[in-house]
């Protein structure tokens, strides 16, 4: 059934591809393997930016921090509200419909400090459809989402954007405010020269350093650095304050849609 979904989403986010403008992000150039591979990116840096923001202003996280990660750069993309964003998301959750494939089952994997793939793609698809049941009933369909269930996405999203937004309220900037931010991209090696092309043309740097500059005025300087780390991987380092997008991790992106 899992990969029923899967190639079902990709299929109907490819027939649903419509192209709109966001804060810096300029899709109309690119394919829709590209869109893919930068809307995962988006989501995951996101996540790492969830991270920092939970970090650098102490935050109490009431539950997994890796769960509020999660909600985070999914609000932040929500919020953006464009098609891009929309489709970053549904490519997301395809992303991890499809890892649940190859998810082990045994004891350690209920025990790990993020949820089970298939978690993280149906609660994407829940607050899509908590934000508008009509716009992605075909997503909802496509992941076999219960109607009986569109309620509860709804109340589900509201509480998880109040929730963020409240908190980020205490630490809004002052209108054309920008926070400090040192961008290194690594020389990559051949083979991850696409991923850094990608990452650099698509904007989505820029783009999720506008969302921040938007709503939360961070104490430190933040470093984005994109290199090759030898593992498939993004991360948030709080001894420097930096997010690394490893090539690695987006290389798998085109991997996986090359694959379905």
């Amino acid at each position: 059934m899992a990969n029923y979904i899967k190639h079902l989403i990709l299929s109907l986010i490819v027939s649903n591809l419509v192209i709109a403008n966001s804060y810096a992000l300029d899709p109309n150039a690119m394919t829709e393997r590209e869109e893919y591979i930068a809307g995962n990116a988006y989501h995951v840096l996101m996540h790492e930016m969830g991270h920092l923001v939970i970090d650098q202003l102490r935050l109490a996280i009431l539950g997994q921090e890796e769960d509020a990660a999660d909600n985070f750069a999914t609000i932040a993309l929500i919020d953006e509200d464009t098609e891009f964003a929309d489709n970053a998301l549904a490519n997301t959750a395809h992303f991890w419909f499809v890892l649940s494939d190859s998810q082990s089952s045994d004891a350690s994997t209920y025990f790990a400090e993020h949820d089970l793939d298939i978690q993280r793609a149906y609660r994407i698809v829940c607050h899509l459809v908590g934000v508008d049941a009509e716009a992605f009933d075909y997503l909802a369909k496509a992941a076999e989402l219960a109607e009986d269930n569109y309620d509860t996405c709804g109340a589900n999203f509201e509480q998880t954007a109040d929730s963020w937004f409240s908190t980020l309220d205490a630490h809004k900037p002052e209108p054309g405010f920008e926070n400090q931010v040192e961008l290194i991209y690594q020389e990559p090696e051949p083979q991850f020269e696409t991923a850094l092309s990608i990452l650099r043309e698509s904007l989505i740097v820029e783009d999720a350093i506008a969302f921040i500059n938007t709503y939360v005025a961070l104490p430190n300087v933040i470093t984005f650095r994109a290199a090759s780390c030898g593992e498939a991987n993004a991360f948030y380092d709080s001894s420097d304050i930096s997010i690394t997008m490893c090539y690695e991790l987006i290389n798998l992106y085109a991997e996986i849609f090359d694959e379905t």
